[in-house]
């Protein structure tokens, strides 16, 4: 098991945030400031305000195959997680992330847990999803 996965092994709450934005920077920086975790971030380009970030992680992705690359990515990375007490918390950060999310619901919601878009929430909303998804 490589050292990104034994790590993810020692805590409760994993956010996995699809696509780059400014709900994807804010997002990570609240849930790093208010639970302590690092978001793992699924995205096609990395910009350097997301690079220099210690709220996240990147996990670059091309877009070049449509769902197909973005869908195996997310498998591989909940994977080894499987049977482990991590909580999968998978956040869409734009419109098209988000539509993602309702074209594949049935097939992510068996390795994680869905959120709605981060812009549409408030931060009480965020905070009580954490809490039903037994991150608390």
């Amino acid at each position: 098991m490589d050292l990104l996965h034994q790590e993810l092994l020692t805590g409760d709450l994993v956010p996995v945030l699809l696509g780059t934005s400014i709900e994807t920077v804010e997002t990570a920086k609240r849930l790093h400031r208010k639970y302590g975790v690092v978001s793992h971030v699924f995205c096609e380009r990395t910009p350097l305000l997301l690079r220099l970030s210690v709220a996240m992680r990147l996990h670059p992705v091309s877009p070049s195959r449509g769902d197909r690359l973005l869908l195996e990515a997310l498998q591989d990375f909940a994977a080894p997680l499987a049977g482990s007490d991590a909580i999968l918390y998978l956040i869409p950060c734009t419109a098209r992330h988000a539509s993602f999310l309702k074209r594949h619901r049935d097939l992510l919601e068996r390795q994680f847990i869905l959120s709605e878009m981060p812009q549409a929430r408030s931060a009480k909303a965020e905070a009580s999803a954490c809490e039903k998804g037994g991150a608390l």
